[in-house]
């Protein structure tokens, strides 16, 4: 019987930000830690087309964005389709978020400005760190 093996594929990110300078920054981040970005979102639909193509295993979505989802209106579709984590980034205090957001498995709230070694702990919190077969990129 030969021994099953394990999935070396790289932990895959999904950015959704509609500020371009954010998600820039979010992009380089990830890559620094050794995480593979699966695509960059600046509204809910682009994001729900990423999610189809590039089976993310974490999301890291902001609350307002382009379009007319907002981030929180994204989170549930995301948890149904494929059970993603999700750390939602957000200027925005936990008391003006959607009722019951806040509290569910797999969601992390970090409120914005955050230090990026912050945004790693959450990261790696959710999903672990990332393989050490694959090193940091730039």
């Amino acid at each position: 019987m030969q021994a099953a093996i394990p999935d070396i594929r790289p932990l895959r990110i999904l950015i959704v930000e509609d500020e371009a300078a954010i998600a820039a920054h979010l992009y380089r981040l990830l890559r620094s830690w050794g995480y593979e970005v699966a695509g960059t979102a600046s509204s809910a639909a682009q994001a729900m087309r990423l999610i189809v193509r590039q089976a993310p295993d974490l999301a890291l979505v902001n609350v307002h964005l382009s379009g007319a989802a907002t981030g929180a209106a994204l989170i549930p579709a995301l948890r149904a389709r494929r059970q993603i984590p999700v750390i939602l980034l957000t200027g925005c205090g936990p008391d003006e978020l959607p009722a019951g957001l806040l509290g569910q498995p797999g969601l992390h709230y970090l409120p914005k400005p955050f230090p990026d070694g912050l945004l790693r702990a959450a990261v790696a919190q959710l999903l672990g760190p990332a393989p050490p077969e694959h090193p940091a990129r730039a």
